[in-house]
């Protein structure tokens, strides 16, 4: 005989689910538990306050939305029904796909011709929008300021929504900044001195935002420049907690941290890895 069981999306990251056994939701909290990278020299874990475990999954049945892809299938092995809860109220917006030719209207400085995106550059953008969240791997070089470009002008033209980018560090900003505007997308900065966010895109930097972390509420679009960076506690906290209502989250990064309760912590604040 099914059980059932009701599954309450709260918001684009965080979920609960309701009504399981405890033995069960025992199982998926020991499940989705890793021990965190160094625990043992953490005072909290030498005085015996914490396990040395990042929990993903609580006893409270919380846990993040991009997880529901793996839980699903051992509740329906517990013979689970499941009904749905979706309390959302954020439109997902899905902008038309771009080609090579999305910048032609840019004079490449280098050789006065038009620009022109590289053809991983489009695949990686298309499947991003198609997606709607999620991480595209690309190495050094590979141009990623054109892809995270493509990604937020696509999402201002179509959808009206404004796009934080977030760099790791201040040099980056200027040099973001600048490489959009080149592109032709209206951008400013948030970064030390300069407060320019009267612009449809802007980019800041996480040690820059977790001091005014209200400021995520003006923007509809985050990418996370080098986002095996979301790794750390401020900028997860960022993405997973004053975020919570951006829908379209995406993060480009040359690699992803080999420790899984790192890559875990990357995933289920910006979603699975889509193009690589």
């Amino acid at each position: 005989m099914k059980q059932n069981a009701k599954l309450i999306i709260l918001d684009n990251i965080n979920c609960a689910f309701v009504g399981l056994h405890p033995d069960d939701i025992e199982l998926l909290y020991n499940k989705f538990s890793y021990e965190a990278p160094n625990y043992f020299f953490n005072p909290k874990y030498k005085m015996g306050m914490w396990d040395g475990q990042k929990h993903f999954f609580q006893k409270t049945g919380k846990t993040y939305i991009y997880l529901v892809p793996e839980i699903l299938p051992i509740l329906k092995r517990l013979n689970y029904k499941v009904t749905l809860d979706d309390r959302r109220s954020e439109d997902f917006i899905k902008p038309a796909l771009i080609d090579a030719d999305y910048f032609s209207h840019i004079e490449n400085v280098e050789n006065g011709m038009p620009w022109v995106m590289r053809p991983y550059q489009v695949e990686a953008v298309n499947t991003l929008l198609t997606k709607g969240s999620g991480i595209a791997i690309a190495g050094t070089g590979a141009g990623k300021s054109s892809i995270c470009a493509a990604l937020a002008d696509s999402y201002e033209k179509h959808g009206g929504l404004r796009t934080i980018t977030v760099v790791p560090n201040v040099n980056l900003v200027t040099q973001t900044r600048n490489e959009f505007s080149f592109l032709g997308l209206d951008t400013g900065e948030f970064c030390g001195e300069s407060k320019d966010i009267e612009h449809a895109h802007v980019i800041s930097t996480w040690q820059s935002l977790k001091n005014v972390p209200q400021l995520l509420k003006m923007f509809q679009v985050i990418i996370v420049d080098e986002c095996h960076g979301v790794r750390g506690n401020v900028l997860q906290q960022l993405l997973n907690k004053h975020g919570t209502h951006i829908a379209h989250r995406f993060g480009v990064t040359g690699t992803l941290p080999k420790h899984p309760s790192d890559a875990l912590s990357i995933l289920v604040s910006l979603g699975e890895v889509h193009y690589e």
